[in-house]
């Protein structure tokens, strides 16, 4: 075995685990964002905390998607025989956007609440 296929061999076996690694860092905080907007129904929406579990989350899928095509690359050229990357790549993307389209109707369902006394009191006032 040359020095070459010994160094691609292990480069491949580094970007599948890290892939691995990548993704459970990921969902890790896709968890973490679904617990704030958990606590959000009890104690408030803090939005400047979800922003910052959401940039990470961006983050980290930037990083996911370079390591899966990474991999992908291993695979095409037969240094790795690991599964495709795709379909995880895909689901963790659509967890984000749940995450996103949850806090979003959550901030639109506090605003809503917030604003409901106010228009009580103006439609007392015009009566």
């Amino acid at each position: 075995m040359s020095i070459l296929s010994l160094r691609r061999s292990i480069a491949s076996s580094r970007a599948h685990n890290q892939i691995r690694i990548s993704a459970a860092r990921t969902l890790e905080l896709i968890a973490a964002a679904f617990r704030e907007l958990l606590a959000g129904l009890t104690h408030g929406l803090d939005n400047d905390a979800l922003h910052q579990i959401q940039d990470g989350i961006g983050k980290a899928l930037v990083e996911l998607n370079a390591l899966g095509a990474e991999a992908e690359r291993e695979r095409a050229a037969r240094l790795s025989r690991g599964r495709t990357s795709g379909p995880l790549l895909r689901t963790t993307l659509r967890l984000r956007h749940d995450v996103v389209m949850i806090g979003t109707r959550m901030r639109r369902a506090a605003a809503g609440r917030s604003a409901d006394p106010a228009r009580k009191a103006a439609g007392r006032r015009q009566r």
